[in-house]
């Protein structure tokens, strides 16, 4: 397993699956917080390689996984 601050020489590889499509993948860990706050994680692509990643604490509470995935959307997209 290698450490992030081994990885520094790596290369970035950007790359498109020539559809110009934009994929967004969004994904959240329901009241992982000790004040029962959620956790959002979201990158977007282009096909390869991350142009935009995002980890985050959620500013609500939710109720369920359901609503937290849908405030992770929310959140992640603007």
């Amino acid at each position: 397993m290698r450490h992030l601050r081994e990885t520094i020489f790596l290369p970035l590889v950007l790359g498109w699956d020539e559809t110009g499509n934009t994929y967004w993948s969004v994904d959240a860990s329901f009241a992982v917080h000790n004040d029962m706050k959620s956790h959002t994680g979201g990158v977007m692509t282009l096909g390869s390689g991350a142009l935009i990643a995002m980890s985050t604490k959620q500013k609500l509470k939710t109720i369920s996984s359901t609503e937290a995935e849908l405030v992770g959307v929310s959140d992640s997209l603007p």
